[in-house]
C-alpha cells in the first residue's frame, strides 16, 4: 500500500510540473539515439504547514489490535479488570466520558501523564504478543521464526524487526533501524534473565509501538 501511494504521488507531481512534462515530451519526439533518455528524479516537497496530530486512545487501540493480531477487549487490563483504553486511561489518551466524569470534550492539551499511559498500554500489548508467540510458535504473529528456534538468531531477529515495522508503521525498516534493534539483544542478554528472547521481543515491539511515527499521524 505504501508503495502504491508513493507511485501515485510521484505521478501526480510529474503531471503538475510543466518543466518535467515538457522535457519528457521533448525527449520522446526528438530523441533518435538508441540510448534511452536520462531519467528525471522527482522528489517530494516538504509541507509548508505540517500538522501532526496525536492519534488518541481509540485509534491507537485499533492500530495495535490489527497490527499485533490481538482482540481489543483483551489487549490491556489494569488490575486485571479495567480496560486500559475504555476505562483506566480513556481521558488521558484523549477520550471523553460525559456520564460518569462529566467530561464532554477531549482536553485541548495532553496532560503530563499521557506519555506514561502510552508507554503502559504499548508495553502491556507488546508483552502479551511476545508471550503468546513464544508459547505457541505455530500461531505466532510477529516472532514466528525466533519462537520456533527459541534461541539467538540474527536473521530471525532481523525478520521480526522487519515484520514489526511493516505491521505497525506500514513500511520496512531502514538498515540502521533494523541493526539498532538487533544489536539491542546484547544488552538484553547481558541482564541474565530466564527468558531473554521474550524480553527482547517485548521491548523491541515496545520501541516501535511507542515511537512518534506510530503515535502521531
Amino acid at each position: 500500500m505504501a508503495s502504491l501511494f508513493s507511485l501515485l504521488l510521484a505521478l501526480s507531481l510529474v503531471g503538475c510540473n510543466p518543466e518535467v512534462a515538457t522535457n519528457n515530451n521533448s525527449n520522446t519526439n526528438t530523441n533518435t539515439n538508441s540510448n534511452p533518455p536520462p531519467t528525471r528524479q522527482v522528489t517530494q516537497t516538504a509541507s509548508k504547514n505540517p500538522n501532526v496530530k496525536f492519534k488518541g486512545g481509540e485509534r491507537i487501540a485499533n492500530d495495535l489490535s490489527q497490527a499485533l493480531g490481538l482482540a481489543q477487549e483483551k489487549m490491556c487490563l489494569e488490575l486485571g479488570k479495567f480496560d486500559c483504553f475504555k476505562d483506566a486511561h480513556l481521558i488521558v489518551l484523549g477520550g471523553v466520558e460525559p456520564y460518569k466524569a462529566a467530561i464532554m470534550e477531549a482536553w485541548e492539551l495532553a496532560p503530563v501523564t499521557a506519555p506514561i499511559a502510552v508507554d503502559r498500554v504499548a508495553l502491556a500489548v507488546c508483552e502479551q504478543r511476545a508471550k503468546a508467540d513464544f508459547a505457541d510458535a505455530g500461531k505466532a504473529v510477529i516472532f514466528k521464526e525466533l519462537a520456533s528456534q527459541n534461541k539467538e538468531d540474527t536473521e530471525a531477529m532481523k525478520k521480526a524487526v522487519d515484520t514489526l515495522y511493516k505491521r505497525l508503521l506500514l513500511r520496512p525498516p531502514t538498515a540502521q533501524e533494523q541493526d539498532a534493534l538487533v544489536q539491542f539483544w546484547d544488552k538484553v542478554k547481558a541482564k541474565g534473565e530466564d527468558k531473554p528472547l521474550v524480553t527482547w521481543a517485548t521491548l523491541t515491539c515496545f520501541g516501535v509501538a511507542s515511537s512518534m511515527e506510530f503515535l502521531f499521524y
